[in-house]
């Protein structure tokens, strides 16, 4: 079983792991923690001012979600705001990363804050490119990867950008991703220092009860049944909608636009 931390719910990440099981092979270190994933990003940045303490501002890379924005606010960091840019070939939205470099090269930050899951058309960050660039200007990358888990997509989007650049935290939902009816995260990376600070950072001195309900669950769903359930609905979801649209097509129905 896994040795939970005197602080909070500690997991030494091993082979079996939901993170590296997910995709994110890189993950060594792990956390579980009983706030949601907005707090547990506060923490994150409270942790990151006491290396950084010159640093007053944070760059979020925009999406339309307040809890992002509280995250840093009740920090107590000034917030720098990257937004979006269209693609040029498909109806959909990402990074800025020219603007990004930009404000990386004038300023020094806490950090930049990316997101892997969010609603359409906003697609995932670029977070490969996003760490090759904190890596050159030696700034901190925090994914919020709220959603994230439970995609394969997003999985190996941060495996990826760990490989070829820096990701220093990745902070990920236990209700949405491991279907615990109480709210928490799980914080991964692959180096402790940051975690272990945000440990320091958290205010309970017990062990987290979450611990306790995400492993049976865990053990419960199964890496591989897991997986091949995801990948079964999936394919189904492309067969009902294939079928929705050849019965429009042969009713001549048109949605309205």
């Amino acid at each position: 079983m896994y040795r939970c931390h005197e602080r909070a719910g500690y997991i030494p990440v091993r082979e079996q792991d939901a993170s590296k099981a997910a995709g994110f092979r890189n993950a060594k270190h792990a956390a579980v923690i009983p706030v949601a994933t907005g707090m547990a990003l506060t923490l994150t940045m409270c942790a990151l001012r006491e290396q950084r303490p010159s640093c007053r501002k944070v760059i979020f890379l925009r999406i339309d979600q307040k809890s992002c924005v509280k995250s840093v606010l009740t920090a107590g960091f000034e917030l720098v705001v990257v937004d979006n840019v269209k693609d040029r070939d498909a109806d959909e939205v990402s990074t800025d990363l020219e603007k990004l470099e930009a404000l990386l090269n004038e300023d020094d930050y806490v950090c930049v804050l990316s997101t892997t899951s969010c609603f359409a058309p906003r697609i995932p960050d670029r977070i490969p490119a996003i760490s090759a660039l904190c890596a050159k200007y030696e700034v901190p990358h925090i994914v919020n990867n709220a959603y994230g888990l439970q995609s394969r997509r997003c999985m190996n989007l941060i495996q990826a950008a760990a490989t070829s650049g820096r990701v220093d935290l990745v902070v990920q939902s236990t209700d949405k991703n491991f279907l615990v009816p109480v709210g928490g995260s799980v914080l991964t990376a692959s180096s402790p220092k940051l975690i272990d600070a945000v440990l320091k950072a958290y205010a309970c001195p017990e062990s987290s009860p979450i611990v306790s309900l995400i492993f049976p669950l865990a053990v419960c769903l199964g890496r591989k049944p897991s997986r091949a359930n995801r990948s079964m609905i999936f394919t189904k979801h492309g067969e009902y909608e294939a079928g929705i649209r050849e019965t429009q097509r042969l009713s001549h129905f048109r949605p309205f636009p």
